[in-house]
């Protein structure tokens, strides 16, 4: 699977699956407003630095040792994440780990940090320094990010 096939919603909107002709019209115009939303500035970096973490991180061995590689399911999580970040939050720094997950960092300074960690499975796993508390956990992802969460992120980014 392609990074840009995940920015699609084809399922009901494919043809030939019993939807009616104005089903499959609205499909066609989600599917472009979203892919034109895709490329403006605002929403285009994070998804563009996430789909070439994806590229760069799908083989084995990626860093030149044991890496495991990225699995769409991963990178499909990772989206669906991103596409549900709220808005009041500033874009996180993308990257990967050796075992195969795809990380959301945001930074503020060296006592005022989060990261995420995006797992295969669906699993959100966080560690966060916020002045001198650490916080770390893990939450399942279903699509929606944990209040939990967003307050982490909050707290580390607010001035």
């Amino acid at each position: 699977m392609s990074p840009q096939t995940a920015l699609v919603w084809d399922p009901p909107f494919s043809g030939g699956n019993g939807f009616s002709p104005a089903t499959i019209s609205v499909g066609h115009y989600y599917n472009e407003g979203r892919k034109s939303q895709m490329e403006t500035v605002t929403y285009g970096y994070p998804f563009n630095q996430l789909s070439n973490v994806f590229k760069e991180c799908s083989s084995e061995g990626w860093d030149g040792y044991d890496a495991m590689l990225i699995q769409p399911v991963t990178y499909k999580n990772a989206l669906r994440f991103l596409q549900n970040l709220p808005s009041s939050l500033p874009f996180p720094e993308i990257g990967a780990e050796p075992d195969g997950h795809i990380t959301f960092e945001w930074y503020r300074n060296q006592r005022r940090i989060v990261s995420i960690s995006i797992s295969p499975e669906s699993n959100l796993y966080y560690a966060a320094l916020i002045g001198s508390k650490k916080r770390y956990g893990s939450e399942p992802f279903f699509g929606e990010i944990p209040p939990e969460i967003v307050n982490i992120i909050h707290k580390v980014i607010e001035v």
